[in-house]
């Protein structure tokens, strides 16, 4: 799928709203810069003993939350454990597989794939390389036949057929 060409239009209205977004991010830490400080004296603010200080509070409640955090976290896990099978036996799934056309999925992942060119493609370097190794292994037997024939003939110097394999040729 190639995607859709975009318009004049859409480029500078991503562009602007990327533009928004910076700014606010940029306003939002100065803002962050400043408030930090007065958040901290409202937590924590001096001349207030620490039991009645907000910061206490507030973490009595997250300890207090964190333990009734692990205390139903299973059974918050069996409840949904549940609810997924029940579910998933509600769902025909042989219902919903009747309704995608698997065969459209298939050629469209052929098409994307070039299949065609990729079989032809892996299918000519391996007959390449077999035809190859098929003449590298008929040059070795040729050999092996003329050095049997020289002694049949009782040559004393034997011919000199010896071939120099090129760069690209595998070593056998």
């Amino acid at each position: 799928m190639e995607p859709s060409p975009r318009s004049d239009v859409e480029a500078p209205a991503v562009d602007a709203i990327l533009g928004v977004v910076a700014y606010a991010l940029y306003g939002a830490g100065a803002v962050l810069y400043v408030a930090r400080p007065v958040a901290a004296l409202m937590l924590r603010p001096p001349l207030v003993p620490a039991a009645l200080q907000p910061q206490t509070w507030l973490l009595a409640l997250a300890r207090q939350g964190r333990a009734l955090r692990v205390r139903v976290t299973p059974q918050v896990e069996a409840l949904v454990s549940q609810v997924i099978e029940g579910v998933i036996a509600r769902i025909d799934f042989n219902a919903a597989l009747d309704r995608v056309d698997v065969a459209a999925i298939a050629r469209q992942v052929v098409a994307d794939i070039d299949l065609p060119d990729l079989i032809r493609d892996s299918s000519g370097a391996l007959a390449s390389e077999t035809v190859r190794g098929l003449r590298m292994q008929s040059i070795g037997a040729d050999e092996r036949v003329s050095r049997i024939v020289d002694k049949a003939l009782l040559r004393r110097d034997g011919r000199k057929t010896q071939v120099q394999p090129r760069a690209d040729d595998p070593v056998p």
